[in-house]
């Protein structure tokens, strides 16, 4: 054997019996383990882009014991627990990471990642008007909490009706303030007592939960604190709705995205969740691009409708910024309806951040702005009549009713409109017709056929056929959407969302 073959030789041994180390993890620790980490966590650990202490929620398998937050601990900085889903908030390096995947009572690991916020002549456009004249519901006795950036106390909004506060972003505060302007905004279109732009239901009582600060920016971390406290404190304030009119793009699914989930624990609480669908419907397609929590099958997840500043209803149209569905990855059937979100005139925050950044939305009586914030609020408003008029409604009778009396618009694919554009009359009116006690209304999963779209709503234990009437969705040919079918971004394996934040910031302000 010659000297050149032998060199060779020597390198293919070495190489051959030279230990294998995995993708992510290094000589100095094991393995990371890749199926328990959120794809976008993934590609910053494979692009080498993780902080040395990098936020991050860790999920267990069962309650967390001692022993293993103390293991937790051990490798970072565990910064608060998260009670609801068996998780907790922590900091840490991505080798700490590759470590602490390899512990078999770690179920998951997901970013802490950023969350941000998504009455003129709306209220009439659902027939909240002829309720206020024919039932006389204002929703009094209705407590809602408003998972924002705070409620600041006015002539509007009396500080009397907030009846509770908890400020997660300031621990200095009492929760009472308002330094972003957006929870004030969505406070006034549910309850305002204004006599120019009265609130849907403005005889509710609020809880304040600030978990955006004066920027309008959060962590999902404080997101589901502020939804432990709401399940936490329900029964003594007796909280019925939880408004969360913010999001964050989705990037794993609903089944492991922490914020998800808490919010799915809220409902199964009992708690009428009410989330925004997300003001993305401008990118790509526009379908694929509803936000989370909105993905969760339990919420109540409203999209936006343009009334066109008009009380009649033939004129509006859909949002062209409203996110539509199936949801990315899980390919729930989002959103459940619609409601007016377009140029909402509401209650201002006094030294509040949105009027200085957006001054020409500062109207006479109030702030205008569009989104599904908006639109949510305003659905928000809607369900507590309905408990104003029967308190012993369920959460799944509200979601509903809700969606069955909402009108049909046959014009619009279902993953626009959902079952349809919210009418307040309507369902006010269907309340005590029907409804058993005991039913599941977790939103379908769609999926594919030859012939178009197809429901299961059988995708979560105990669920009924409930979706499964054309009383809910209307005419089924509508399932045959061609621009659906063909977007790979909905369907495809691959991240619709890439590597930076899209909030649809533009879309948030005006159509």
């Amino acid at each position: 054997m010659n000297l050149r073959r032998y060199l060779w030789w020597c390198v293919a041994f070495a190489v051959a019996a030279a230990p294998t180390i995995a993708a992510g993890a290094t000589s100095k620790g094991p393995a990371l383990q890749r199926n328990k980490i959120a794809a976008d966590l993934l590609s910053k650990i494979d692009a080498g882009r993780v902080a040395p202490d990098e936020p991050i929620i860790v999920s267990f398998t069962t309650t967390p014991t001692a022993d293993v937050v103390k293991a937790v601990k051990a490798l970072g900085k565990v910064v608060r627990p998260l009670a609801s889903i068996n998780s907790l908030s922590a900091r840490m390096s991505g080798q700490a990471l590759a470590t602490l995947s390899a512990d078999a009572r770690i179920a998951s690991i997901s970013p802490d990642r950023d969350v941000r916020s998504s009455m003129d002549i709306a209220g009439p456009a659902v027939g909240n008007d002829l309720v206020r004249q024919s039932y006389n519901l204002t929703g009094k006795g209705v407590t809602v909490a408003i998972l924002d950036s705070g409620i600041a106390a006015g002539p509007d909004l009396s500080a009397r009706r907030v009846v509770a506060a908890v400020d997660l972003v300031d621990s200095t505060s009492t929760g009472s303030l308002d330094r972003y302007g957006h929870g004030t905004h969505v406070a006034g279109i549910i309850g305002s007592t204004s006599s120019v732009e009265p609130g849907i239901a403005p005889s509710v009582r609020f809880v304040s939960v600030r978990v955006l600060d004066a920027q309008g920016a959060g962590r999902a971390s404080d997101v589901i604190r502020g939804i432990d406290w709401v399940i936490q404190n329900a029964r003594k304030l007796n909280i019925r709705i939880l408004n969360i009119s913010l999001g964050h793009p989705i990037y794993e699914s609903w089944r492991t995205d922490p914020v998800a989930r808490a919010v799915a624990e809220a409902w199964k609480s009992g708690i009428l969740v009410v989330v925004s669908a997300g003001n993305l419907g401008r990118m790509g397609s526009g379908y694929g691009t509803i936000t989370s929590p909105g993905n969760t099958p339990f919420a109540l997840t409203v999209g936006a409708f343009n009334d066109k500043n008009t009380v009649v209803r033939q004129d509006d149209l859909l949002a062209t910024y409203s996110s539509r569905g199936p949801s990315f990855l899980d390919h729930v059937l989002k959103p459940d309806l619609v409601a007016p979100g377009n140029r909402i005139i509401s209650t201002l925050a006094a030294g509040s951040t949105l009027p200085k950044l957006y001054p020409d939305r500062i109207v006479p009586n109030g702030l205008e702005l569009s989104g599904t914030s908006q639109a949510a609020a305003l659905t928000s408003g809607a369900a507590a009549l309905l408990l104003e008029r029967d308190p012993l409604l369920t959460n799944d009778q509200i979601k509903a009713i809700l969606m069955v009396s909402a009108e049909k618009r046959f014009d619009l694919s279902r993953f626009a409109a959902g079952a349809g554009y919210l009418d307040i009359l309507s369902a006010v009116r269907s309340v005590g017709r029907f409804y058993p006690v005991h039913f599941n209304t977790a939103s379908p999963v769609v999926v594919r056929t030859p012939n178009g779209f197809n429901l299961i709503p059988g995708n979560l234990p105990n669920s009924t056929a409930v979706w499964a009437g054309t009383a809910v969705w209307g005419d089924t040919a509508v399932w045959g959407d061609t621009a659906v079918w063909g977007d790979t971004a909905v369907w495809g394996d691959t991240a619709v969302w890439g590597d930076t934040a899209v909030w649809g910031d533009t879309a948030v302000w005006g159509d």
